[in-house]
């Protein structure tokens, strides 16, 4: 028996600016932004665990061959982050 995939779908943008006035719905946008960043987040450890990787791999060359990858990893870690998730306005 396998693990059945996660079913529930989630309100759109425009579900969620039509009904902006309710609780429940301002809740359902900071939880489903809450989520979002912290898909970002997992998905830089991954990475940065490839760049370690790359790293442990090239030796002495890492700076040549996995430029690219650490170009990327800084880029997408300049973006992401959950510490101002507490203060978003409306």
């Amino acid at each position: 028996m396998g693990q059945k995939p996660f079913a529930r779908t989630f309100p759109t943008e425009e579900e969620l600016e039509s009904r902006a006035d309710e609780p429940l719905a301002a809740f359902e946008r900071k939880e489903h932004v809450v989520r979002e960043k912290l898909v970002e987040v997992e998905s830089v450890k991954l990475l940065r665990e490839k760049v370690k990787e790359c790293y442990k791999r090239e030796g002495v060359n890492h700076h040549q061959n996995c430029k690219e990858l650490v170009t990327e990893y800084l880029e997408r870690l300049r973006h992401v982050g959950i510490n101002r998730l507490n203060f978003m306005s409306k």
